[in-house]
């Protein structure tokens, strides 16, 4: 069979060489077209690589490793700087970044939640997401952390350094967003 990982729409599929990775290529593809499913052409990487992004990571098979995408990190310096600048928010913004951090757990693991535990709790006190809250000392100590250790913490080997892996990926197009 051929290996592979789905997520709701996408797919990868994983090869030990070249040979083999352009084979299942096109037998996937066809059989995607022979099924009638539905998936974005312009998405999908048919001809096989072995460093892609896929589902906001850059999965990297020369050395086994899994990054954060760098539009994430970006994003997240981004927003740290813009928290850090203030006095107190909307608690919507300090709960996207906690989300933004939070998601990196296949990168950083539970490293994400330990070290936003405060502001995880000043979020939850919140009655609603209009409501404006103080960032107090500890939480802008965890946004200060996020902002000057993402880019050292976003890098994980996930697989044993052996031969590198081809990969495939096909995203469905079940949402007209892309």
């Amino acid at each position: 069979g051929i290996q592979g990982v789905k997520f709701l729409d996408d797919a990868g599929f994983f090869n030990d060489d070249m040979q083999s990775a352009v084979k299942n290529s096109l037998h996937v593809k066809k059989d995607l077209i022979r099924t009638g499913s539905i998936f974005s052409l312009k998405k999908c990487v048919w001809e096989p690589t072995q460093k892609m992004t896929w589902l906001g990571f850059v999965w990297d098979s020369t050395d086994g490793s899994l990054a954060a995408a760098p539009h994430r990190i970006e994003k997240i310096i981004a927003t740290s700087q813009s928290l850090l600048a203030r006095v107190s928010c909307p608690v919507r913004d300090l709960a996207g970044f906690v989300g933004m951090i939070v998601s990196l757990i296949p990168v950083v693991g539970n490293c994400s939640r330990v070290t936003t535990k405060q502001s995880q709790i000043c979020v939850a006190s919140a009655v609603s997401w209009d409501d404006v809250i103080h960032l107090s000392p500890e939480v802008k100590r965890e946004i200060l952390f996020w902002k000057d250790n993402v880019t050292t913490l976003n890098y994980r080997l996930v697989a044993d350094k052996g031969p590198p892996s081809v990969v495939n990926v096909i995203e469905g197009d079940a949402s007209s967003t892309g």
